[in-house]
C-alpha cells in the first residue's frame, strides 16, 4: 500500500496487522504532514523491524503508538525533537534500548502521556523532565533499567497525575513535594532501590 498520493492524510492506524520490510526505493519525502499514527501490536517475520522511513519527515505528529513491535535499537525519541506538538508518545513493548534517557532540549507545553515503559533503558530521569513537559499528566517509565533519583519537580505538576516508575532502579527517598502533591491520582514505584527517609 502506498501513501504518495494521499497529500490530505491525517490520521493512521494499522493496530495488529502484519509488517512487512519496506523496499528500497529512493528517498521519498511524503506529500502529507500527519497527526496521529498507531501502529502498535503488529507482527513480524524479521527478527527487528524498521519504524517507517517516512516518520522522519513529519513534523506535525500528535499521538503516536508505536508499542509492542519488534522494532528494535535505540528509542526514538528523535520523534519528539522533529513534533514539537506532540500530545502523546506511546513506544511500550520491550523494543528500545538506550544507555542514555535524553528528551528534547526544548519544551514541549502539549505534551500529557508518554509511555516507554517494558523496555531496555537506561540512564536516569532529568532533573527538568517538567520544564520540559510542563502539561505531562500520564508518566509511565516502568519495567526499565532507569537509575538515579525520582525528580522532586513531579510533585508541582497539577492535575490527576499518574506517574509508575516501578520496576527499576531508582535509589533515594520520595521527594516531600511529590509525597505531599494533592494532584496524585496514582503513584507506583515498587521494585526500585528506594529508601525512606
Amino acid at each position: 500500500m502506498s501513501f504518495a498520493n494521499h497529500s490530505h492524510l491525517k490520521v493512521f492506524s494499522g493496530d495488529q496487522n502484519k509488517l512487512v520490510k519496506e523496499p528500497t526505493i529512493p528517498t521519498w519525502v511524503p506529500k502529507f504532514q500527519i497527526k496521529v499514527f498507531c501502529l502498535s501490536k503488529c507482527r513480524t517475520k524479521e527478527l527487528h523491524n524498521e519504524v517507517p522511513k517516512f516518520l522522519y519527515y513529519q513534523y506535525d505528529l500528535r499521538v503516536i503508538d508505536l508499542s509492542y513491535n519488534n522494532f528494535g535499537g535505540k528509542a526514538h525519541l528523535w520523534l519528539l525533537e522533529n513534533n514539537t506538538r506532540m500530545r502523546a508518545f506511546l513506544m511500550k513493548g520491550k523494543s528500545f534500548i538506550t544507555n542514555d534517557l535524553q528528551f528534547p532540549s526544548h519544551s514541549n507545553p502539549y505534551m500529557s502521556v508518554i509511555d516507554i515503559s517494558k523496555n531496555k533503558i537506561q540512564g536516569q530521569i532529568l532533573a527538568n523532565i517538567c520544564s520540559i513537559f510542563p502539561q505531562l499528566r500520564w508518566l509511565n517509565l516502568s519495567s526499565n533499567i532507569l537509575g538515579g533519583n525520582i525528580p522532586p519537580c513531579l510533585g508541582s505538576l497539577s492535575t490527576g497525575l499518574f506517574f509508575d516508575l516501578s520496576d527499576n532502579q531508582l535509589y533515594g527517598g520520595i521527594p516531600k513535594k511529590l509525597a505531599k502533591s494533592g494532584s496524585l491520582f496514582f503513584l507506583r514505584l515498587s521494585n526500585n532501590r528506594l529508601s525512606a527517609r
